[in-house]
């Protein structure tokens, strides 16, 4: 709740500009103290093979977001490019999820990355769901939460590229008698494509069965949808939208409500619940015997499980399988790379934010503002936004190289929206 409050606080003064810090500095700063924290933890780690792997994943990762960030500057159609780019693959991860759930298992696509689940398979994750346990959407992803968290993102690309949809010079060309069928036609079958992505990967979002993304999922098409009708000359596109998701959620949720109701509820005493507690124990303990230069980064599970610490919290050692790292980003960015990396992590992440929020204000008081523009903006701010949000409950933004290619490419498409200049001397 703390580290919530802090960074949307730090988005706010950001993008409202109160203070008279100088934000370009305060960005370059924080991503030389979170690279050179983490390079420092190299030092400690117990495992320095893995550390820098991990680093080099990282260093990786930051280059995308630098160089998406250039590319989006460069060349402004890349942002609406990257929309219909997201929406698409996440189209087509939902079509296999979908596949996944109705065989109960994997559809053969191991080439591609699928997982080798299966309902008789004890480590495939698993819901409790009309009186058996059913199998979870997987895709491509090494996880359910982790397909969840993508679709999120293709969910908002999708509402984003159904607001560019104007009709009004269409409808203006046919009510001065010269009506522009090819025009007609291209918006049509652009709405036609744009509502075909939006309907599987509704439906393949409820079949992960993860509740985070359900709840970020409502809320980045409420912020969606109140952008639409909050700004003038786009109610009616915002309202089509709120249509459209509406009519969307009837037809997902009216079909599949005997497997969805039992998973709406939830209660720390189940065991979801309870192990992200347990894990996040486990890194509180970390933070507090390491708070300088933490762990070493990767090295988080190697560490606790060698100190013990997780049988101390009740993790047996004869289930090495729970050994997972901490379900929370920023508690994990401390435990691997100390307090001051975490922290400049989070300077980094706020900055981004609150400047790509200030240039879409700035944009939205002028009389040319460009609508199109500004509904791809707010869409890669929602994006991040969102993932933030998935940061609070799992580690896979930090650990996984799905997940942190999500991250850095919504960190580079942020950092394109921003006015201060990303790169750093």
């Amino acid at each position: 709740v703390v580290v919530l409050a802090v960074l949307a606080y730090g988005v706010w003064r950001c993008a409202l500009r109160r203070s008279g810090v100088s934000y370009t500095r305060m960005f370059r700063a924080a991503v030389w103290v979170f690279l050179l924290a983490a390079a420092a933890s190299v030092f400690v780690a117990v495992s320095k093979p893995l550390a820098l792997y991990a680093l080099a994943r990282l260093g990786l990762g930051i280059t995308l977001a630098f160089a998406v960030s250039a590319l989006v500057r460069r060349e402004p159609k890349a942002f609406t490019a990257s929309l219909w780019a997201l929406a698409l693959a996440a189209a087509a991860e939902a079509v296999i999820a979908i596949s996944q759930f109705m065989a109960q298992g994997a559809i053969g696509l191991r080439l591609l990355g699928e997982s080798p689940i299966s309902a008789f398979d004890p480590a495939t994750s698993k819901v409790a769901a009309a009186g058996s346990a059913l199998v979870r959407a997987y895709g491509t992803f090494p996880h359910p939460n982790v397909l969840g968290a993508f679709l999120v993102l293709g969910f908002i690309a999708a509402c984003a590229l159904w607001l560019r949809v104007d009709w009004q010079p269409a409808i203006a060309a046919w009510r001065a008698g010269k009506p522009n069928r090819r025009m007609v036609m291209k918006k049509l079958l652009g709405s036609i494509l744009v509502a075909c992505c939006l309907l599987p990967v509704a439906f393949a979002l409820a079949l992960t069965f993860s509740r985070t993304a359900w709840f970020v999922a409502v809320l980045a098409a409420g912020a969606l949808v109140f952008s639409g009708l909050l700004t003038r000359g786009l109610w009616r596109r915002g309202a089509s939208l709120l249509v459209l998701l509406a009519a969307i959620a009837v037809l997902v949720i009216v079909p599949l409500r005997p497997f969805l109701a039992p998973r709406a509820a939830i209660s720390t005493g189940e065991r979801a619940v309870a192990d992200r507690i347990t894990y996040n124990r486990v890194g509180i303990e970390l933070i507090k015997t390491h708070p300088l230069l933490g762990v070493g980064i990767g090295n988080h599970v190697l560490t606790a499980a060698q100190s013990g610490l997780f049988e101390r919290f009740g993790i047996a050692r004869t289930k090495p399988w729970q050994w997972q790292p901490t379900h929370n980003v920023y508690l994990l960015a401390a435990s691997e790379i100390g307090v001051a990396g975490a922290l400049a992590f989070v300077v980094f992440l706020i900055v981004a934010l609150g400047g790509a929020i200030a240039n879409l204000l700035e944009r939205r008081q002028h009389n040319d503002y460009d609508h199109d523009r500004g509904i791809v903006l707010s869409a890669v701010i929602v994006m991040l936004s969102s993932l933030l949000l998935f940061a609070f409950v799992d580690h896979y933004l930090w650990t996984l190289a799905q997940g942190q290619l999500m991250l850095w490419l919504s960190v580079g498409l942020v950092l394109g929206a921003r006015r201060i200049p990303p790169a750093v001397p």
